[in-house]
Order: C-alpha cells, then sequence, then structure tokens
C-alpha cells in the first residue's frame, strides 16, 4: 500500500531573530587616514555580545560591582596618636576632607540634553564594565584654573580610540560628524579639543577656555599580543556566547514554525484524503484561523476509496506533540557554555545567586579565593591608578581612596573567632572597632589620642580597676558597661552560628 504524507501547517521562516548589529565603524575615515590607530577586534560587535547574552551581561556587570561598586573611603596614610605633632593631624584631616568633598561630590554629566548626577561607584562600574567587555575603559578628568582635578567623568568606551601619534585619544559617536579631542592624563600641554592640535602663544590666548580639551586615564585589559589596546576578557571564549545564542535562536525557531508536526492524520484501510479535505485541513491549521472566536469549529473530512476491495477506510487524528516540546534542546551545551564564561572571569556560581553544589564550608573557600585572585588584584590595580594620578594631583600626601572590599566571610565566624581571642588578652577596644566597621560597612568617630583604645580588654579592665588609667568615673563605668554588652554579643553570635550548622 501506497503512504503518502501531506505536511499541514508549515510555515517558512519569515521573522528571523536578529544577532549582532553590523555597525559601521564612525572612525573609519580617520583609520584610513592614518591618524588613529584601528583595534585588531570589532569593538561595536564585542559591545553588542553583552545584550544578547544574559549570562555574560549578568558576569561583567557582577565582576564590576564587586571592584568598584562596594563603595569607598577615604584612609589616613599614617596613625595619628598623642605623638602626632598637631601640625600635622590638621593637614592629615584638611586631606581627609579634601578627598571626601571631591570623591563625595556628584559628578553632573549632559546625557540626552538632561543633566545626570553619577557617584563614583557608578562611574567606575560603567568604566569596569567595558574594561571588561571590550578591554578598554577610560576616565575623563577635567581641572579647574589652576590645575587642580575638578571633575570626574565615565567616557563609553566604543566612542573612543587612541591616536597614532600617541599625543592622546579621539571621541566620536554614532550619529555626530565632530570628532573630540583629549590629551594623555598628566600632558602639562594646552590641546584644542576641536582640532587635536597643542596651541601656544597667541592662539593659546584666542582659545576660550570651554575648548580645552580635558585629560583621559585610559584602563586596557592586558593581553600579549595586543599593543595599545586590550583585549575582551572572553575573547578566547567568543564561541559560548555565539553558541547559547544560536542555541537559543534555533529552539526558538523550532516552537514558531513547528519542527514537529501537531497532528497526524492517518488513513487506514487503502483510502486517500480528497483534496477539499486537505485544503480545509490547512485553513484550519494556519495561524489566520486561531482564536477564542473559532474554537466551535467542525471540520469534516472524507477519505476516498482506493483500488482495494474490503472494509471503508478509516481516519485517525494522532497527536505528535504531546511532551516533545515541554522542553528545549541543547540545556548541557549552554550550561557547558555558561561554566566557560564563568572561567573566563574566575567567578563561580555563588556570585551569580545562582544554586550550586557548595556547601556551606566550601562556599566560603570559593568566595575567598575569587576575592583573593580577581577582585582583591583588580581592586588595588584600580586604587593604586586613581591614588597615583587624581589624589596625587589633588594635593593628598597623606591620604588615599581605598575602595571597599566585598565580604567574602560571614560575620558569625568572625565574632567566634573573636569571642575565643578576648580570655587571651588579644583583642583592644580598637581592634574590636575596626572588625565592626568592616562588618557593618560604616566609619565610626575614631579614638584620637586615646592610648588606652590600643590596650587589650584584659589589660585594661586591670588599669582600670588599680586607677592606673585616668578616665574619669562615668567613662569607667561605660566601658564596662560596653565590654559586658560586647561579650555577650559574642557569645550570642557564638551560639546562632552553632545552631546554623547544627
Amino acid at each position: 500500500m501506497d503512504v503518502e504524507a501531506v505536511l499541514v501547517g508549515e510555515q517558512t521562516p519569515t521573522e528571523r531573530i536578529s544577532g549582532s548589529r553590523q555597525l559601521q565603524d564612525p572612525f573609519d575615515e580617520l583609520y584610513k587616514g592614518g591618524l588613529v590607530m584601528e583595534p585588531a577586534f570589532d569593538i561595536y560587535l564585542w559591545a553588542d555580545m553583552v545584550l544578547y547574552s544574559t549570562r555574560y551581561s549578568q558576569l561583567a556587570r557582577t565582576y564590576a560591582r564587586n571592584v568598584a561598586g562596594q563603595g569607598w573611603k577615604i584612609m589616613s596614610t599614617i596613625q595619628l596618636d598623642k605623638k602626632t605633632p598637631e601640625s600635622l593631624k590638621r593637614e592629615v584631616r584638611r586631606e581627609v576632607e579634601l578627598l571626601k568633598d571631591f570623591y563625595g561630590h556628584p559628578h553632573m554629566r549632559v546625557q540626552s540634553k538632561l543633566f545626570v548626577e553619577e557617584s563614583l561607584p557608578e562611574i567606575l562600574v560603567k568604566m569596569w564594565i567595558d574594561h571588561d567587555t571590550i578591554g578598554n575603559g577610560y576616565l575623563e578628568v577635567q581641572r579647574d584654573m589652576k590645575g587642580s582635578p575638578n571633575g570626574l567623568w565615565h567616557l563609553p568606551g566604543i566612542t573612543m580610540r587612541l591616536r597614532s601619534d600617541l599625543q592622546g585619544f579621539v571621541q566620536r559617536s554614532l550619529g555626530q560628524n565632530d570628532y573630540v579631542y583629549f590629551k594623555r592624563y598628566g600632558d602639562p600641554r594646552i590641546m584644542d579639543c576641536r582640532s587635536g592640535e597643542f596651541v601656544s602663544g597667541r592662539k593659546l590666548k584666542s582659545l576660550k577656555l570651554g575648548d580645552h580639551a580635558s585629560e583621559v586615564i585610559h584602563f586596557a585589559d592586558y593581553n600579549p599580543t595586543g599593543t595599545y589596546y586590550g583585549y575582551p576578557k572572553i575573547f578566547a571564549s567568543e564561541c559560548a556566547v555565539a553558541g547559547n545564542r544560536a542555541a537559543a535562536q534555533r529552539n526558538v525557531a523550532f516552537f514558531k514554525n513547528d519542527a514537529v508536526p501537531r497532528m497526524a492524520v492517518i488513513i487506514s484501510g487503502g483510502g486517500y484524503l480528497n483534496q477539499a479535505s486537505v485544503d480545509r485541513l490547512t485553513e484550519i491549521f494556519s495561524a489566520s484561523a486561531k482564536g477564542s472566536a473559532l474554537s466551535h469549529r467542525v471540520v469534516v473530512l472524507q477519505a476516498k476509496a482506493g483500488q482495494a476491495v474490503g472494509k471503508p477506510p478509516t481516519i485517525t487524528l494522532e497527536p505528535l506533540t504531546v511532551g516533545s516540546t515541554d522542553d528545549a534542546s541543547f540545556t548541557k551545551y549552554t550550561d557547558a557554555n555558561n561554566q566557560e564564561l564563568r572561567e573566563a572571569f574566575g567567578l563561580s556560581e555563588l556570585h551569580l545567586g545562582t544554586e550550586g553544589s557548595a556547601n556551606r564550608a566550601s562556599a566560603a573557600i570559593l568566595l575567598r579565593l575569587v576575592s583573593q585572585q580577581e577582585f582583591g588584584p583588580s581592586i588595588q590595580s584600580l586604587e593604586h591608578r586613581i591614588n597615583s594620578t587624581i589624589t596625587r594631583d589633588l594635593g593628598a600626601q597623606h591620604a588615599v581612596l581605598e575602595l571597599i572590599r566585598p565580604k567574602v566571610t560571614d560575620p558569625l565566624d568572625d565574632a567566634k573567632i573573636l569571642q575565643r581571642m578576648m580570655p587571651g588578652g588579644a583583642l583592644s577596644p580598637l581592634d574590636l572597632r575596626r572588625w565592626l566597621e568592616k562588618t557593618l560597612g560604616f566609619d565610626m568617630p575614631p579614638y584620637e589620642g586615646e592610648a588606652w583604645a590600643s590596650v587589650p580588654f584584659s589589660l585594661l579592665q586591670t588599669l582600670i580597676r588599680t586607677k592606673a588609667v585616668q578616665l574619669g568615673p562615668q567613662l569607667v563605668e561605660d566601658v564596662n558597661s560596653s565590654l559586658q554588652e560586647l561579650t555577650q554579643f559574642l557569645e550570642d553570635a557564638e551560639d546562632r552560628a552553632d545552631d546554623l550548622e547544627g
């Protein structure tokens, strides 16, 4: 018996999911003229990859927020005590307040004709996302008439290129015809931001203050094969992002086009459907014939008998998609790709908030390793670049910017350790205050000039009882009360930690 298959409801792929946008580089003319250096990869293509990969975008943002988005504080580089001269103390306080005013002042940026306030963490996080995704991050610094920095902004990495003469940078955005020139940070010469020309003499006198070029600090992610540009962090894992995108497109196309027909019409007994029945089925399963208004339709199928003589032909409608579209394809493949992307960033599943197989002990080890091997070096590098440039030029010699590190230890574990250290006399009020500042995330008033704050608790209690330390009756009472409260807190924390472990 001949069997003929008629596919009903087949759709052509008229709607494709667009991949990365192929954008014309606005610097093509400058490349051809040899005025700027052309990167070894398509910056716009790599920037677009973040838009088409959920995991890649999450990794880049998570990494940047752990490096630059946890907050900041200004720290003195010298320890102040009673022996410190008053003049030096005043100078340190002045520098601390100066840095707090600059780094804490909202930096205004004109964006889409609106003034947008950006905090220091926002600026640094955006820069670091550029640093990881396209290999290059840029900070713009503006100076006042005295030569001191008075403005800090993020420059989108896709809009920046390096000049071939290494004298600075050029910015141009899509859809804009004008170029904006910047000089390297620390270059004392005056540059015209419209032409990139260094001016002096009469030209300098006629140059408007608003046309003075700002300075740029360039952060490039080092690659052994690179020259002046950095490379994306996942450059070697490009196929992982492309593979995940292709798998997602394949699954969507599968569902849209019904790669497995929804229903088979089985005719037994030597018959076949007449053309009218085929046309009617086509109409019923077509997209234009769907909807709740057509839910009570009735289809009548008529089968013609073949040449065989016997029972009349029978028609059976057999669904084929039951259970076949409940899950997507390439699940293991995308899991492997996601793991490769995590390895490129050096992050674990815990940093993404996804469920992993790590228990409490191994999770703590993973967090500590990532902090030591990834976040720590990146934070130190960023701090060094900022303090050796902006902080230095602000005139600070005894104070620096310090980025707050991500928390990798459990406060309950720390409290348990501290509680065991207290009876041995290894802790002072100053030690506990520093721990509380780190745990709670804010600075507490310092014990300026108070030597007793550095004395271990056990010895301090003895000195107070023997009145070797003249603190005053009220202060003695306050210290004893604080000791009791702190001891009770640590004991409660230890009990809670034991309950959690149990």
